[in-house]
């Protein structure tokens, strides 16, 4: 290619950076944010709680989205900075579409997998219950699963190369990070099917979600009722209390420390319950608190709540590419800026999870506060 062509090749990149300039804003905030929180919430969840399931699956959640702001944004950012030579790197272009999938995906698994730990702890508390141990094993095999059907992306995506105008009337070849010209006879019907397999994918995990956390919800209501029955009936008969073993059910499930999300500030002023009289309650959480399932339940359904609204608009706009692609080629043009937006909105949850985990933790943020206490002592 000639100098002369290259140059017009940035000249193009400079002028598309005008539409792309908000999104690149857009893309860099949530890079930062993202940044930021998940190693604040790794470096806590790490360091200072108890391994617990529910700890592992939000360790690899915070983990696989630190490895997006960390790698995948920046790319991101570049190939809209360079549309129109971002192709000319082959292998990393691959390797960006492959780790793209693999870490979206991975994430998904993991919001299924702390559904089911909540289900099974909170509606099946005598039958198999998740450990640490197995929580791995689901962590491993969501990776696996997810790199089998990201793997694809090496072969679909690559160098695709398309003409634009020249100096003189003449026609000059761009190179651009999207499917590869291999395909180039089939990029319809390519592009149709990975739609409809990421729509499917995104419906199906959500309508999981939404069935699992209604039986679960239903189960915390039923629990706290009962529980809220056994407290009136204490201030009748204080002897009640010897009779509670007669009850097997969810209101004697004893609530483990991942639930209080207890952390090694918490455990080291454990209180002693030799010296603790009827008349007298705990300062701090304790195992039968009736709302503590409440709380930690609703911080995970907020975490896919945040998830489902950061991939509506790009789900919305699956479906107008799929059923109407003139109206998506319509909106493209007319409002470019929006249109990119819209296209890499998924990554705004990144940032909102680590949000999440925090200001819905108490424990997490007794444990900012001490870490910030000790940050000034210094």
């Amino acid at each position: 290619m000639a100098e002369t062509d290259t140059d017009l090749l940035y000249l193009y990149n400079d002028t598309h950076l005008n539409s792309a300039l908000p999104t690149i804003v857009f893309l860099s905030l949530i890079m930062v944010t993202g940044f930021i929180g998940n190693c604040t919430v790794c470096f806590v969840y790490l360091k200072r709680f108890k391994p617990s399931p529910l700890r592992c699956f939000i360790l690899t959640t915070s983990f696989f989205d630190l490895f997006i702001c960390v790698f995948d944004l920046p790319i991101a950012i570049v190939n809209m900075r360079y549309l129109y030579s971002s192709g000319e790197f082959l292998e990393l272009c691959k390797a960006f579409h492959m780790l793209h999938d693999f870490s979206f995906m991975t994430s998904m698994f993991m919001l299924l997998a702390i559904a089911v730990e909540r289900y099974k702890k909170i509606c099946q508390p005598f039958e198999n219950r998740m450990t640490v141990r197995k929580a791995r094993v689901v962590i491993v095999v969501s990776c696996l699963l997810a790199l089998v059907l990201s793997s694809p992306a090496t072969i679909i995506f690559g160098a695709h190369i398309f003409p634009v105008n020249g100096k003189n009337n003449t026609i000059i070849n761009a190179t651009q990070c999207a499917l590869a010209n291999l395909h180039v006879y089939h990029i319809g019907t390519i592009s149709k099917i990975s739609l409809t397999g990421w729509i499917v994918l995104d419906i199906g995990v959500f309508l999981t979600l939404v069935v699992l956390y209604c039986l679960i919800w239903r189960k915390i209501y039923d629990h706290i009722d009962v529980m809220t029955n056994k407290t009136l009936s204490h201030s009748q008969n204080a002897n009640i209390a010897n009779a509670s073993a007669e009850h097997a059910s969810i209101t004697d499930t004893r609530i483990d420390d991942d639930d209080n999300m207890t952390t090694t500030s918490v455990v080291s002023g454990s209180i002693d319950h030799s010296k603790t009289t009827m008349n007298q309650s705990p300062t701090r959480n304790t195992h039968d608190h009736p709302g503590t399932l409440l709380k930690v339940t609703l911080t995970m359904v907020c975490v896919s709540l945040a998830s489902f609204v950061a991939y509506l608009p790009i789900i919305c706009l699956m479906f107008i590419a799929l059923f109407a692609p003139s109206t998506m080629t319509t909106f493209q043009e007319s409002v470019t800026w929006l249109y990119y937006i819209v296209l890499q909105s998924f990554y705004i949850q990144c940032a909102l999870n680590p949000l999440v985990y925090g200001f819905c933790n108490t424990a997490f943020r007794y444990e900012m506060r001490l870490a910030c206490e000790k940050i000034t002592s210094n």
